[in-house]
């Protein structure tokens, strides 16, 4: 949980293993009630969900085969009391398709009425077709965005999704693996194309830079 300028930032957690759903709700309640104590002078709240999701062409997408497709995808990793939602992604001609437990969205409202709901790896996206138009032209470039111990690699091509995979990767070891594996399978050029990293990683960082020359950070 995080707050800054006039945003509210909460992503849902995935990786307390050992705290029970209710438990974790409750303390989510707790640090919202202490929050707002003495911040409350928000303009725009944001709920951002980090949790499965997956993505469908705006021209295939099907309101009523979004649960069983999502199913389908996720088969029993789908958590049990999640609901599924979905959120288009008109400038990347996309549908962005996401799980998330409705008691954190209503537990947040309760503090934030106005709040907004949105899957964090969409909103990763449109950051990275953002800062594709900053990017140099006759360069090729792949995005990697580390959050918790999710590794999100993605690439575009005439500003549409070419490439998106997201990779179990806790330790740097496996986040420099599937990077360069991906960087490979791509037949990216090590000293001509542009890695993009979002966030800030600077153990990644540093390490990276051995492999790969050109490097930005947004």
């Amino acid at each position: 949980m995080s707050a800054g300028g006039f945003s509210f930032l909460s992503a849902a957690a995935q990786v307390h293993k050992k705290a029970e759903p209710e438990q974790l709700l409750t303390e989510l309640r707790t640090e919202l009630e202490r929050y707002t104590l003495v911040n409350n002078d928000f303009s725009e709240v944001t709920l951002l969900i980090d949790g499965l999701s997956t993505r469908i062409p705006l021209n295939e997408f099907r309101s009523e085969e979004v649960q069983s497709l999502f199913r389908l995808t996720y088969g029993n990793g789908v958590p049990e009391g999640t609901v599924i939602r979905y959120e288009v992604l008109g400038v990347l001609e996309l549908v962005e398709v996401f799980a998330l437990r409705p008691e954190v969205e209503d537990i947040v409202k309760e503090f934030f009425p106005s709040a907004s709901t949105h899957s964090l790896h969409g909103q990763i996206l449109l950051r990275g077709l953002e800062a594709e138009a900053r990017m140099p032209l006759g360069k090729r470039r792949m995005h990697a965005s580390v959050k918790g111990s999710q590794l999100m690699l993605f690439t575009f091509v005439d500003n549409r999704l070419n490439y998106c995979n997201t990779f179990a990767a806790g330790d740097l070891r496996g986040r420099l693996y599937y990077t360069l594996y991906v960087w490979t399978h791509l037949e990216l050029a090590q000293e001509r194309d542009i890695l993009v990293l979002h966030g800030s990683d600077e153990e990644f960082h540093t390490e990276i830079k051995q492999f790969i020359r050109d490097i930005e950070c947004v």
